[in-house]
C-alpha cells in the first residue's frame, strides 16, 4: 500500500454521517470498516454541517493505537440497567457482514487490555467535545435531559459541575429513567409453565428478556406500546403473569404468536382462566411469528422457539415467504396485521374507516386483501345478535383471481353504523 494511501486510511477519510445509534433501526448503510484507522470523524443529522466528532480506539505510551483488524460493524447505543445512575454507552458491535441481522450474534469491540471499547454516558454528559453526540442521543430519545442531569449530579463532588447547555435539549424531557428489568425466559410452552415462570412487568416501559440457551448479546428488549408521540407506554398495572406461545386450535401454524397471559395469583393453575394482555385499542398484545422470522431483534427469541420445538424451520421459512409486491415494494404480514384463515371468522374493525386490509393465510401460503370502504352494517335477527360486514353501492369490488368473478359480501336490510368497533364476520359469494 502506498504511503499516502496508508496515511489517509489511518486518518479515516471524510467525516461520516452517523444516521442512528438505535440498534433496532440499523440498516446495511450503517455498516462501517474502521480497520487500521487511528481516528474516525463522525457527523450527526442534528447538525450535519458542524465539525465532526473524532472517535479513536486506544492510547498507549502517549500514542494512539489504530483500530484492530476485525473492526467491521456498527456503532450503537448500549443500555445496561446494572450500571445506574449512568446506564448507557456508545459501543461498536463487530459483525461478519453488513447485514443488520448479524448484529445480535456479533461481538462488542474489545480494548487491548480486555475491557469493552465504549464512550460512557458520564463522559458524554460532561465533555464539551461530545455536545453533538449528546444532542443526537436526545433527538433519538435514547437518553433524556433528566438522565444527563442525574449523571452530572451523581458525580458533582469530583467532576465538572457545569450543567447541560440548553441548546442540547431538542425535545421535551421524559419523566426520568425508564424502568427496566431482566427476565430469564425458561419456557414458552404453556404445558410446561411453572411458578418460577411468573413475570411481573407492571409499570415497566422496557423489559430485557434473556434466553438461557442463547448468547447474552441476543437478549430481546420488549415493549408494550407507543403513544402517538412515539414514546413507549409502560405495561399496565395488572401485568403479572406468563409469556407463552399461542396458536388457535384450528389455525395454521404460521399464525402463532407470543402472548402475555395475565394471571392472579401467580399460580400456573390459574393460567386457563387468565386473560391475555390487551393493547390500549383493545387488540391483543403479541409478537407475531412473521416478525420473529424476519426481524433481526428477534434472533434470540427465534432460536429459543426452535430449541423448544415450538416452531420449526419450515414454519419460519413459510413466514418469510408470505408477502406481496405493491407499488414497487414488498409487503409482509407483521405483529399488527389482521389474519384470517376460515369463513365466518370474527375480527375487529375500526368504524368509520376508509379501508380495511387483511391477510388470508393457509398452511403454506397467504394473500393480502384490501376490503372496500366500511360504510354499512347488516344487523340480522337470530338466536344471537350478529353484525355482518357489507359493501356500499359505490364500492370498487375486487375481482377474485380464483373465480374471475367479483367478490361480493352478502347482506340485506342495510343500517348505517359509525363510531364503534364491533366484532364482525364475513362471507364471500363468488
Amino acid at each position: 500500500m502506498p504511503a499516502t494511501t496508508a496515511a489517509a486510511r489511518r486518518r479515516g477519510g471524510p467525516a461520516l454521517l452517523l444516521r442512528t445509534l438505535n440498534q433496532n433501526q440499523l440498516d446495511s448503510e450503517d455498516f462501517l470498516d474502521l480497520t487500521g484507522q487511528i481516528s474516525r470523524s463522525v457527523r450527526f443529522p442534528v447538525a450535519p454541517e458542524e465539525p465532526g466528532l473524532d472517535i479513536r480506539y486506544f492510547r498507549s505510551g502517549g500514542r494512539h493505537i489504530p483500530f484492530p483488524s476485525d473492526s467491521q460493524g456498527f456503532f450503537y447505543w448500549h443500555l445496561d440497567p446494572d450500571t445506574l445512575p449512568a446506564p448507557g454507552q456508545v459501543r461498536f458491535r463487530t459483525t461478519t457482514s453488513s447485514d443488520p441481522a448479524t448484529f445480535p450474534c456479533g461481538r462488542d469491540l474489545q480494548l487491548p487490555n480486555g475491557p469493552t471499547w465504549n464512550i460512557p454516558l458520564f463522559r458524554i454528559a460532561r465533555g464539551s467535545k461530545y455536545s453533538r453526540l449528546r444532542a443526537h442521543l436526545l433527538a433519538e430519545t435514547l437518553v433524556t435531559a433528566e438522565m444527563l442531569d442525574i449523571v452530572l449530579n451523581s458525580s458533582a463532588s469530583s467532576q465538572d459541575k457545569s450543567r447541560i447547555p440548553k441548546s442540547d435539549i431538542s425535545a421535551p424531557a421524559a419523566t426520568g429513567l425508564r424502568k427496566c428489568s431482566l427476565l430469564t425466559l425458561r419456557t414458552l410452552n404453556q404445558t410446561r409453565i411453572d411458578a418460577e415462570d411468573i413475570a411481573d412487568i407492571a409499570g415497566r416501559a422496557s423489559v430485557s428478556v434473556h434466553f438461557p440457551l442463547v448468547p447474552a448479546e441476543c437478549r430481546l428488549r420488549m415493549h408494550y406500546s407507543r403513544s402517538g408521540g412515539g414514546r413507549y407506554i409502560p405495561f399496565p398495572p395488572d401485568s403479572h403473569g406468563f409469556l407463552y406461545w399461542h396458536l388457535d386450535p384450528d389455525a395454521p401454524p404460521v399464525s402463532g404468536q407470543v402472548r402475555f397471559r395475565n394471571s392472579a395469583p401467580s399460580d400456573p393453575a390459574t393460567f386457563p382462566s387468565g386473560r391475555d394482555l390487551q393493547l390500549p385499542d383493545g387488540r391483543i398484545w403479541n409478537i407475531s411469528l412473521f416478525d420473529i422470522a424476519r426481524v433481526s431483534k428477534y434472533s434470540g427469541l427465534r432460536a429459543h422457539l426452535l430449541s423448544e420445538n415450538v416452531v420449526t424451520k419450515d414454519m419460519l421459512d413459510t413466514a418469510l415467504n408470505i408477502s406481496v409486491r405493491l407499488a414497487g415494494r414488498r409487503i409482509h404480514p407483521g405483529t399488527g396485521s389482521l389474519l384470517i384463515w376460515k369463513f365466518g371468522q370474527r375480527f375487529l374493525v375500526d368504524l368509520p374507516s376508509s379501508r380495511a386490509s387483511l391477510w388470508v393465510i393457509g398452511s403454506s401460503a397467504g394473500e393480502w386483501l384490501l376490503l372496500p370502504p366500511l360504510s354499512l352494517i347488516l344487523v340480522r335477527e337470530s338466536e344471537s345478535d350478529e353484525m355482518c360486514y357489507v359493501l356500499s353501492d359505490t364500492s370498487d369490488l375486487r375481482i377474485s383471481r380464483q373465480t374471475g368473478k367479483r367478490d361480493v359480501l352478502k347482506g340485506v336490510d342495510y343500517t348505517p353504523l359509525t363510531g364503534v368497533s364491533p366484532q364482525m364476520f364475513f362471507s364471500w359469494d363468488a
